[in-house]
C-alpha cells in the first residue's frame, strides 16, 4: 500500500508592531524547518498558512498572530506556536500644553482644556478625542489671588499614549476683584470732596 504522509514543518510568527490608532502592517510567519513540497508540487508558504490574523483588539499591548488555513495545509503536519504575543501595538507619543485660564477672585472658576502640541491623536483603527485622552482637567487647590497648575485627568483612553504634559505650568491665576479696587476709588474720591467742601 502506498501512503503519502503529511510533510513536517516548524512555523513561527514574525515579530510585528504598530503605533495605537494606525492600521495594521503586513503579517507574516517563517519557516524555521522543514521546507515546502517542491518536487512534485509547486507549494507556497501561503498556500499552507492561508491568510494571516491576530487576536482582536486596539488598545495598546501584545496580541497572537493566528495561522489562517491554507489550501495545501492538510499536507502538512505543523508545528506552530499559537501563543506567541508575536504583535504589539506601541503607545503613541503626543505632548499637551495646559490652556491658560484666569478668574477674579471670589468667582467660580472657568472650564479647564489642554491643547495637543506635538503628535496627533489615534485616528484610522479609532476615533479618539482629546477629552478621552485627558479626561476632566481640574487645578491644584487654593483659592488665594495667584497662579495655579492645571492638572490632567484620567481619561478612558490614556493608557494607549505616552503623554507629555508640564504639571508645574501655573496656566491658571486668580486675580484681584477688580471691582474692590473700584470701591476704595471711589471711597477715596468722596473723601476728597468732602475735604473740599470743608476747605
Amino acid at each position: 500500500k502506498f501512503a503519502i504522509t503529511a510533510r513536517p514543518i516548524n512555523l513561527t510568527a514574525d515579530v510585528a508592531d504598530k503605533i495605537y490608532g494606525d492600521a495594521d502592517p503586513a503579517l507574516s510567519v517563517t519557516i524555521t524547518s522543514g521546507s515546502l513540497g517542491a518536487t512534485t508540487v509547486s507549494d507556497r508558504l501561503a498556500d499552507v498558512t492561508g491568510t494571516l490574523s491576530r487576536g482582536a483588539g486596539e488598545t495598546a499591548g501584545t496580541y497572537d498572530i493566528a495561522l489562517g488555513t491554507g489550501v495545501k495545509a492538510a499536507n502538512y503536519l505543523i508545528s506552530y506556536a499559537a501563543d506567541n504575543d508575536a504583535f504589539t501595538i506601541n503607545r503613541r507619543a503626543i505632548t499637551l500644553t495646559a490652556d491658560t485660564a484666569t478668574k477674579s477672585y471670589g468667582q467660580s472658576d472657568p472650564t479647564f482644556g489642554a491643547s495637543l502640541s506635538s503628535g496627533t491623536l489615534g485616528a484610522v483603527t479609532v476615533s479618539d478625542t482629546l477629552t478621552d485622552v485627558t479626561g476632566t482637567l481640574s487645578r491644584e487647590a487654593g483659592n488665594n489671588v495667584g497662579a495655579y497648575d492645571v492638572e490632567l485627568g484620567s481619561g478612558a483612553k490614556a493608557a494607549n499614549y505616552t503623554i507629555t504634559f508640564a504639571a508645574d505650568n501655573n496656566a491658571f491665576g486668580v486675580d484681584h476683584d477688580p471691582t474692590v479696587g473700584d470701591f476704595r476709588g471711589l471711597r477715596r474720591a468722596r473723601r476728597w470732596s468732602a475735604h473740599c467742601e470743608f476747605s
